[in-house]
């Protein structure tokens, strides 16, 4: 408490297993001064990130490979331990490594 202006701790996580942690101790949340929640990333936006991510690695997608991605990402969303950005780059892993 006597050093609270020289200490900075950031607790990061997905949105509903946060509140279950910040939950589980009842005053943590009330200590924790700043909560932000920032919205997952929309099917147009993982696109562009994959498109990003592909290029990196100098491959890109043919016409038919961007439906098939844009189809993927939007049922992937739905399903439960979506991770964002992570799980297109995962996708995208298995995808090369298939070749």
């Amino acid at each position: 408490e006597n050093q609270r202006d020289d200490l900075v701790v950031i607790l990061a996580g997905y949105k509903e297993p946060m509140d279950k942690f910040y939950e589980s101790n009842p005053g943590l949340s009330s200590r924790i001064a700043n909560h932000i929640d920032f919205p997952d990333y929309t099917v147009e936006e993982l696109l562009k990130i994959s498109k990003l991510m592909l290029e990196e690695q100098q491959y890109q997608l043919t016409p038919e490979a961007e439906v098939a991605l844009t189809e993927y990402i939007t049922l992937r969303k739905q399903k439960p331990l979506f991770a964002n950005a992570r799980s297109i780059k995962n996708a995208l892993d298995r995808a090369r490594m298939r070749q």
